[in-house]
This record gives structure tokens, sequence and C-alpha cells, in this order.
């Protein structure tokens, strides 16, 4: 769980997984939190895994300077409950000025820290974890896991978890920019979840309004982007030709209303709209979608439904 465990009910379910036999890491980035999760893992007669949050200065969680590491491993020593095994890292809060070269020497400092624990003998397993890497700097992270010392004496963990399904616009820059920074880089990720709903309305020229909102679909950092348009049919079972639809702009967004700005001559062409018809829009950035669905529908290039996937988010 690259996360801190915080909060006596959470310990709890926790426990009762380790006990299940889970295999089960978190983070820890302060005194008091060990001294919390000590008490209750040492209660539970259990030893609980750990690994350092290595942050940056003006970022989210985390450790910000060699003092605060050797604090923080001073203070899980005093904690027979838990057992600390790595670090743990993320690089996505770091902006402004250079920014490859400062995620660069952010992947060295994660590897130096490591290694400086491992020689000093607090790290209580044979192959100690390393672990870092949103969904934007992935080829950055790995080319400072890259090194055969890693490979052999320890445990370099990648964990961009957008490749799952990438996106349309956020992390699609990203990988444009992660090929221009790796020529020799084959293949690329590509956007994979679209969410599609019902034109409603037309209530002025210029104006489509979808049922479509915040309750169905993720809108920041950018509203949802209009892909392509499925007119409406007439025969029941009838195919429909898809239309592409992507110089529309999704200009607001209500709970469950989004609104489009039609290009003046779009309502004269071959596509027209009309109420009824169906808009697939993509995202910018993926993950607070995922939390509005039970299931995900996996289908082929023709909509043919493939597999209903549970989300579990």
């Amino acid at each position: 769980m690259a996360n801190q465990l915080v909060g006596e009910a959470n310990m709890a379910i926790v426990a009762e997984l380790i006990e299940g036999g889970a295999d089960y890491y978190c983070v820890v980035d302060g005194a008091e939190n060990v001294r919390q999760l000590g008490r209750f893992f040492a209660a539970r007669g259990l030893e609980l895994q750990v690994l350092i949050e290595l942050g940056v200065s003006g970022g989210r969680c985390g450790c910000r300077d060699a003092a605060q590491v050797e604090a923080l491993v001073a203070a899980i020593a005093e904690q027979p409950a838990l057992r600390l095994v790595g670090i743990e890292g993320y690089e996505g809060m770091i902006a402004g000025g250079d920014e490859v070269a400062a995620v660069r020497a952010y992947g060295e400092r994660l590897v130096e820290t490591v290694r400086a624990l491992q020689a000093s003998g607090v790290l209580a397993c044979e192959a100690p974890i390393v672990t870092a890497s949103g969904s934007k700097w992935f080829d950055l992270i790995a080319e400072a896991f890259d090194q055969a010392e890693l490979r052999e004496h320890y445990t370099p963990v990648l964990r961009p978890g957008c490749y799952v399904v990438h996106d349309h616009r956020l992390y699609a820059g990203a990988m444009a920019e992660v090929k221009a920074r790796q020529p020799r880089l084959e293949g690329e990720l590509r956007p994979a979840l679209e969410v599609f709903a019902h034109v409603q309305s037309l209530p002025e020229p210029g104006l489509a309004v979808v049922a479509l909102g915040k309750r169905d679909i993720g809108h920041e950092p950018d509203l949802p982007l209009p892909l392509r348009l499925y007119p409406l049919v007439s025969q029941p079972g009838a195919a429909s030709t898809p239309v592409d639809v992507t110089a529309w702009r999704t200009t607001h967004i209500m709970d469950q209303h989004v609104f489009l700005a039609i290009p003046h001559d779009a309502e004269m062409d071959s596509a027209g709209i009309a109420v009824g018809d169906v808009i697939a829009f993509g995202t910018s950035h993926p993950c607070l979608t995922f939390d509005k669905w039970r299931r995900l529908l996996l289908v082929d290039e023709a909509l043919r439904v493939q597999e209903s996937l549970a989300t579990c988010f």
C-alpha cells in the first residue's frame, strides 16, 4: 500500500489480512505513526513490514531530508513489531525548473538512500524494496533502477498505475515526452477508457447538453474530451457509423450534464447531431473515472461486449 496506514480501524483491517496470509507493506514518514503502528501490531502479536517514504520539498508525504530519515530509522528500531524493508517514493509532485533533471536526481536519491540503509544494517530483509514511479516519469525512474547491483541484491518496483487504461490528454502528452526521451522505445501506451452518453437536449444553436456529469466521468485536470458521435438509427439493431467529433469542445460540467460547444457547420454536415445520439468521451487523468463505476465493459472495435470487469476501486 503506497500510503501511510493511519487509524486503528484501518490497522485492524490490515491485521486481519496479515493473519489470513497476506504479504503486506505500507509506508511511514513520521515517528508518531510509527509508535501507533508498533503498539497496535505488537498487541496483535503480528509483524508489520514498512518502507520509509522519501518525499520532496513542497510535495506530498515523505521525509524531506537525510536527518528525518535517520530519526525515523531510530523510531522504527524501537518498535519490535515493525520490520523496515526498504524505501518508497513518488516523483509526480516534482514541478518547475528542469523537471527531467530533478526527477533523475530524485531517482538517484532513492537508490542512494536504500543503499545507505542496507550498508548500515537496519534493513530486515535480504532483498530490500526500492519503489517509485507514477505514470508520467516512469522511464526516468526505470533508468535510476536499471543497475545490475539493484537487480541482483534489491527489489526495484515501478508502479505507474495509469498504464492500465492510459488516457487521451494528460498522460498522452506524457507518453509523447517519454518517446522523445527514449527514441529506441518500441510501441507506446494507447488510451483505452471511454465513457458513452446520450445527447439529451439541443436548446440553442451551437450548444448540446449531454447526459454525462461529474458523477460519471473524471474532470480534472481537463474536462471530458468528445471523441466520436454515434448517430441515432431508426432501425433497431442497425449499426451506427461513428463520426469524429474531436473538434467539438466541452465547456462546462455539472453533476449530471456536460455542455458541448458545437462548431457552426457541424449541424449542417453529414454528421449532424440529434437528441438520442450517443457520444463517446475520453478522459484526462483516468483515476477519478474508475471510482464512479462498479463495472467496466471490455469491448471490441464494433463495441460488442467481450467481458465485464469489476473495478474494486
